[in-house]
């Protein structure tokens, strides 16, 4: 009985370590969160010295359920529509899935991408992208597999500082701004512009 238990217990054991690796297998982590919500103060960066840092600033939002987040601005945040963040206004902040947080209240996330005031009906998509292989023509496939880029010679493709960018895109994490998409799955579109982030 002893061995016949043993045995049974070996080969649960096994079907979970089997289930276990499968659904790691198609676990996908983000490479970008983000954090929505109206502005409701705008203030400079000061560094150890209290002296404003140029390019540095503070925004406190208040997301859908009322509930206050701080977002840091950097001179490396990339800007979609090159619009500033003011107070009442509507954000999005993208932001690095494994950079450091501190353990403060309100949260405080740092914005590698600020979209402020998206206007229609176009979106912002923050992802790091790859040439799908032997599928889709070999279009740019976002990581969450959510959306596909069908690039033609009108779309824009810049650094974060506004530079052109000519070298191939897969394996980069983009901001990517496009209107139409197709309802498929990944939706396919054919974006306006696409902003080349800074590594991580």
């Amino acid at each position: 009985m002893k061995r016949t238990f043993t045995a049974l217990l070996a080969i649960l054991s096994l079907f979970a370590v089997i289930i276990n690796v499968s659904l790691a297998d198609e676990l996908v982590l983000p490479v970008f969160l983000s954090v929505t919500g109206v502005v409701t103060e705008v203030r400079e960066f000061k560094d150890e010295n209290d002296e404003a840092v140029e390019g540095w600033f503070f925004i406190t939002i208040k997301d859908e359920n009322d509930a206050p987040a701080m977002i840091l601005v950097t001179e490396n945040t990339c800007y979609p529509f090159d619009t500033m963040a003011a107070v009442d206004g509507a954000v999005t902040a993208y932001y690095y899935a494994l950079s450091p947080m501190p353990l403060i209240f309100p949260p405080q996330y740092t914005a590698d991408v600020l979209a402020v005031n998206v206007p229609e009906p176009q979106s912002v998509k923050v992802d790091r992208f790859t040439r799908a292989r032997d599928r889709l023509d070999g279009m740019l496939v976002s990581d969450d597999g959510m959306l596909a880029l069908q690039i033609d010679d009108a779309t824009e493709m810049i650094t974060v500082h506004g530079e052109a960018f000519d070298g191939e895109l897969s394996g980069y994490s983009l901001a990517v701004v496009y209107d139409v998409s197709t309802r498929s799955i990944p939706a396919q579109t054919t974006p306006s512009t696409i902003i080349v982030l800074p590594a991580h």
